[in-house]
């Protein structure tokens, strides 16, 4: 399975690490590799965070950015002095879209800001558009380097039997 994207006239190939935005892809692929087919035909997808995404496909051998996992401000400001990239992405692992837009997808450019941004995200319920009207809870959190994104390519396919 190729991860990267597609070459364009006069393109290199490039990396797919330096092409990720944000962690769906990760789920996305970890939920075509390791979903089963019923007895009845339907399909049964797991329902995963992006860190236990990103465990999976490391464990088949496709390389993934590195990342840590943090469940409290703490361990946050810990992570980001660990990982020593200047410029950080803090997620919030819930099971719902629109994280980034809800502000539980931060920059951070300091510990002290990935610790902000964590007691926030872990203190406050996220609502967005795909949640309950009460929001979920936040209990854990994945900081990661920061990447350029060239491009960003969405690609929908359709299989009429």
């Amino acid at each position: 399975m190729a991860l990267g994207r597609l070459q364009g006239p006069g393109e290199s190939y490039r990396h797919p690490r330096t092409d990720v935005r944000d962690g769906s892809c990760f789920i996305r692929i970890a939920n075509r590799l390791f979903s089963r087919t019923l007895i009845d035909g339907a399909s049964e997808t797991m329902k995963i965070h992006e860190y236990q995404a990103r465990e999976l496909l490391a464990q088949a051998g496709i390389p993934v950015p590195a990342a840590r996992v943090v469940e409290s401000a703490a361990a946050a400001q810990a992570a980001f002095q660990a990982n020593g990239s200047p410029v950080q992405v803090l997620k919030a692992q819930v099971f719902a879209g629109g994280r980034g837009k809800a502000g539980f997808v931060k920059l951070v450019k300091s510990p002290e800001e990935a610790r902000a941004a964590a007691e926030f995200m872990l203190t406050h319920r996220m609502v967005s558009p795909q949640t309950p009207p009460q929001g979920l809870p936040v209990k854990k959190l994945l900081i990661a380097a920061a990447v350029e994104i060239s491009h960003e390519y969405y690609l929908g396919v359709a299989v009429d039997r």
